[in-house]
């Protein structure tokens, strides 16, 4: 079962959490540097809770996931990526809002038809 929280995720735990979470993956990719990606985290704690049974929430964080990084191409923070069955529907870099994100998981995660 799925946390209601955010997990840490790293290079060596993406795959398993990926693989285990049997639903779509947000995942916020930030830094310690980085005001913006301050600002997303509470938010992003709020959409685990609210999403509990139909998401699952990983946090990265760049500066210890140089695999992940290279992997997605994460060149600017923060960035959120959106992942049905393993694959990125969308990416996320500008624009950021608490109501904006849970629009976005509803659109590209939860709606399609195939949820």
């Amino acid at each position: 079962m799925m946390s209601t929280f955010p997990q840490t995720i790293d290079d060596a735990t993406f795959q398993q959490f990926v693989r285990e979470a049997d639903r779509p993956v947000v995942l916020d990719f930030w830094a310690d540097w980085c005001p913006p990606c301050k600002l997303i985290t509470p938010w992003m704690e709020r959409l685990a809770a609210q999403h509990a049974d139909q998401i699952a929430v990983g946090l990265v964080n760049v500066d210890d996931c140089p695999e992940m990084v290279a992997h997605f191409n994460i060149q600017s923070m923060p960035t959120v990526l959106f992942l049905k069955d393993g694959q990125i529907v969308h990416r996320q870099l500008e624009r950021f809002d608490e109501a904006g994100l849970g629009q976005l998981v509803v659109e590209h995660l939860l709606r399609d038809g195939g949820a």
